[in-house]
């Protein structure tokens, strides 16, 4: 199946769509789905930070899961990325920017697709180990 994204602007595309596809095939989702990406500056994700979730802060990304239907398309939701600071961890990690920004949008699919890591033990354990098994097999 068909999974659709939408990049404004069409920055890192490629990327983005496989890091998308990897997880929702991993994820047994084999509908065609559609999910919007925009990559914001630091001011931007910072507002959006603030407004949204009452926090003050730069962050790396934002994900708004959204179980609408459009016709025969699921659209999973929005996603905003902030490539500087994911650059900026890239670094920190010592990893390419590739890598980093693999890793934060098999992350934020995820939370479109119900997982979360608000709770430290069970959740993140399961979310951390679904990261790992879709990177591995972007890795491939």
């Amino acid at each position: 199946m068909k999974h659709k994204i939408s990049i404004i602007p069409k920055q890192h595309k490629r990327i983005i769509q496989r890091s998308v596809n990897a997880a929702l095939k991993i994820e047994g989702i084999t509908h065609p789905t559609l999910t919007a990406f925009a990559l914001v500056s630091e001011a931007e994700i910072m507002q959006l930070n603030a407004s949204l979730r009452h926090i003050n802060e730069v962050t790396d990304v934002l994900s708004f899961p959204d179980g609408e239907w459009e016709g025969k398309r699921q659209f999973l939701g929005d996603i905003a990325l902030c490539l500087s600071v994911i650059e900026r961890q890239a670094a920190e990690n010592q990893q390419s920017f590739e890598q980093e920004l693999q890793y934060m949008v098999v992350h934020s699919m995820l939370h479109l697709l119900g997982y979360d890591h608000i709770d430290e033990a069970e959740d993140k354990q399961a979310m951390r180990a679904k990261e790992k098994e879709i990177l591995r097999k972007l890795k491939r």
